[in-house]
């Protein structure tokens, strides 16, 4: 599933809370310093908050989430309120906001021991069909409408 090129996968068998309308946005994940480049694009509901995007980096990038991770939107820090001191909650802040805002990029870092940083860089989609689920298929992401 991962090459060189990176690869792609959605937030598993979420559903938008209200899917009529609903922006589906496409981020794309990439791992600063590495060599060869590593990145995912993850396709995400846009009513999905930071910490939901914490889980699908640590979905697509394989690890297990045992390290502490916070964002880097504009210069503010948001992570998980419990354990990190000094950060805003993950949890209140929706991709629809980031994207309304006009952030394009920010910065999430992963391990503050090992300080796994990468660049989150956000790309609006088009609406997303009532009913439309995320979920894999086969090799390559896909937005199904369920029957």
């Amino acid at each position: 599933m991962s090459d060189a090129k990176g690869c792609e996968i959605v937030a598993r068998n979420a559903l938008a809370k209200n899917s009529t309308g609903s922006t589906v946005i496409s981020l794309k994940v990439t791992l600063r310093g590495a060599k060869p480049l590593i990145w995912r694009r993850l396709l995400m509901p846009g009513t999905m908050t930071l910490g939901d995007v914490h889980q699908a980096i640590q979905a697509a990038m394989g690890w297990e989430d045992s390290h502490l991770h916070a964002f880097d939107i504009d210069g503010r820090q948001y992570g998980d309120r419990h354990s990190v001191d000094d950060v805003a909650d993950e949890k209140r802040l929706t991709l629809n906001a980031v994207v309304k805002s006009g952030i394009t990029r920010f910065a999430y870092t992963y391990d503050f021991g090992d300080n796994w940083e990468h660049t989150v860089a956000t790309f609006p989609s088009a609406p997303a069909r009532n009913h439309a689920r995320f979920r894999p298929h086969g090799n390559r992401s896909a937005v199904h409408r369920f029957l």
